[in-house]
């Protein structure tokens, strides 16, 4: 599931994920304070904020802008997506979690033998607790 969630959402607006930095290089400061973005990548300025599929002019003058316009509908889609990345945090934390405990279960399986061993490290919520083992040759 967590795949699944991952393919449907890309994490295009994760939390925690680096900004993009799109870097623009001038010869003159006259360049830099006459500069605009939105002629320079020929799209509409109130679609700036858009990330990810920026319309260019051309395709907003031959179709309509597809999918939710309307600020409600927006910020209906915006909570939706928001909710499937807490799931999709949510599932990763838990699938940790499991690793950590089916860890500790296998170390405490591996503490059965009978062989000698020694503590290295003691147990963490994070992780198990690591065992040094004598080495025994095998005949």
């Amino acid at each position: 599931k967590i795949e699944r969630l991952k393919s449907e959402l890309h994490l295009l607006e994760a939390e925690g994920k680096q900004p993009n930095k799109h870097t623009f290089f001038f010869d003159t400061k006259r360049e830099v304070r006459e500069f605009d973005i939105a002629a320079h990548l020929n799209t509409a300025p109130e679609l700036l904020g858009r990330v990810y599929n920026r319309p260019t002019l051309e395709m907003l003058k031959k179709e309509p802008i597809r999918g939710a316009t309307l600020p409600v509908q927006l910020q209906k889609l915006a909570r939706q997506r928001k909710s499937q990345y807490n799931l999709l945090r949510q599932r990763i934390e838990r699938e940790r979690e499991m690793f950590v405990v089916a860890q500790k279960l296998q170390t405490r399986k591996d503490l059965l033998d009978k062989t000698q061993k020694m503590k290295v490290k003691k147990e963490t919520v994070n992780r198990p607790a690591i065992y040094k083992f004598k080495l025994q040759r095998k005949r």
